[in-house]
């Protein structure tokens, strides 16, 4: 600890949110580890979910969105951390209102009168060039995102977790190739995904693959993959490599702010 404002606590989160995405990813290594991979020979809907079924009909333990719930509170908690700090930084006086601000909508527009005041509270104190920074990181702006913005997700997932229920996990199974009668053709990690709960009555299911649609693949090899499902995702994402983007987002912000201190 030290008694100059600093980024000192900031760091130690971020840390602590690095060792749960690692110990997360070691438990979900374990975890599908108990699961043979499949391959899905025919457009057969009985084949295809005899062979998926396996790995997304079982229940993903609590812990492990208990583990995802609490990496995400310290990344947000990182954020509003070095806020304060910056404040102290600049030789001023937070308040019971300083936060890191995270706004989807453009508070000087919003028709909620209060939404500009609450941005304005939040950082009040500090610096010029700080509230440049913290202005241009905004969700809002049209090139950052909006919802699907790694901060705004940070702050959905928070206030989800704290609020709300456990963050939602699930099984589902990845085609991570499939074969021709030339080649066998590699898929991008994670993508698509299959979703045993989306297969209909006559054996056809969606893939997840940024809301297109697709029959069951002949000669599709399959694997298990454990995802977080949010509202900023396009596709169902794998959790550790979700973590991962969401980390190096947060640890970037905290970079941008370690020139504002001595």
């Amino acid at each position: 600890m030290t008694d100059k404002p600093s980024l000192y606590g900031c760091k130690a989160k971020l840390e602590r949110a690095e060792q749960n995405i690692i110990n997360l990813a070691s438990e979900i290594k374990s975890l599908m580890a108990e699961d043979v991979n499949g391959r899905i020979p025919s457009h057969d809907g009985d084949v295809f979910e005899d062979t998926v079924k396996p790995f997304v009909s079982q229940n993903v333990p609590p812990r492990l969105s208990v583990l995802v719930g609490e990496c995400i509170h310290n990344l947000r908690s990182c954020l509003d951390q070095s806020v304060w700090q910056l404040i102290l930084a600049n030789g001023r006086t937070p308040s019971e209102q300083t936060c890191f601000p995270i706004y989807t909508f453009n508070p000087a527009t919003s028709s909620d009168k209060r939404a500009l005041k609450r941005y304005c509270g939040a950082i009040e104190g500090v610096s010029p060039a700080v509230k440049t920074i913290i202005d241009g990181l905004q969700p809002h702006i049209p090139r950052n995102g909006g919802h699907g913005n790694a901060l705004a997700i940070i702050h959905a997932l928070n206030i989800a977790d704290k609020h709300h229920d456990l963050l939602t996990i699930r099984r589902v199974a990845c085609r991570e190739s499939y074969t021709t009668s030339e080649k066998t053709v590699a898929v991008p990690s994670g993508n698509p995904v299959y979703d045993f709960s989306e297969i209909d009555e006559n054996g056809t299911k969606t893939v997840f693959h940024y809301g297109g649609e697709s029959p069951v693949y002949v000669n599709s090899k399959v694997t298990q993959q454990i995802t977080l499902i949010h509202s900023g995702a396009d596709a169902l994402e794998p959790v550790i490599e979700a973590l991962w983007q969401l980390w190096w987002a947060v640890r970037y912000v905290v970079a941008d702010f370690e020139l504002y201190f001595e």
